[in-house]
């Protein structure tokens, strides 16, 4: 498994390898019955280290943002329409409005393989840009209100909270948590 997003009406979507072939990620619904369906397969979705959360279930569970290696896409759902948005990226995570993408740009030259610099862009690729210049370790966050990003940056040792709108930045030490989350 690779991916879940539970969504308001408690159904859960997950992004995994089926049991009985082990080929190729493919994602699934799980309704509040307990009914499991099988939509569609992920094309290209190919987990690796330097892909680690590689993938994100849109809030509403239409969409999912992957990496095809390290290339960043969007599937549409319903008509598995995919959209490659960027070609090097780590670690996307929808919007909770869906409109937007968080993810991170290795910079040009890498200190880490799995690190990069925080970046939106919207769903349909217009709108990207960079949000600081600071290196971030993966997995990144979005408030409830789409206002704020937070990540686990790479040599400041700590989380940095950064406004969206504007790109002002505060930066809260910690002791020992990895991965940042708004819930």
């Amino acid at each position: 498994m690779t991916a879940v997003r539970q969504i308001t009406n408690g159904t859960v979507f997950i992004v995994g390898r089926r049991a009985t072939d082990g080929a190729g990620y493919w994602i699934y619904r799980v309704s509040t019955d307990n009914t499991v369906t099988l939509i569609t397969g992920v094309p290209g979705l190919v987990v690796t280290p330097e892909g680690y959360g590689n993938a994100d279930v849109s809030t509403n569970g239409t969409r999912l943002a992957y990496l095809n290696s390290l290339e960043l896409r969007v599937v549409e759902l319903s008509t598995g329409e995919v959209t490659a948005l960027e070609p090097d990226a780590r670690s996307p995570r929808w919007s909770p409005q869906g409109d937007r993408i968080a993810y991170l740009v290795p910079p040009s030259r890498p200190q880490s393989a799995y690190d990069g610099v925080p970046t939106v862009i919207n769903a349909d690729g217009s709108g990207r840009r960079t949000l600081s210049n600071e290196l971030f370790s993966p997995g990144v966050a979005w408030s409830p209100d789409g206002a704020y990003i937070i990540g686990r940056t790479s040599l400041s040792g700590g989380f940095r909270v950064i406004r969206v709108a504007d790109g002002a930045s505060l930066l809260l030490q910690y002791l020992e948590h990895y991965q940042p989350d708004w819930r």
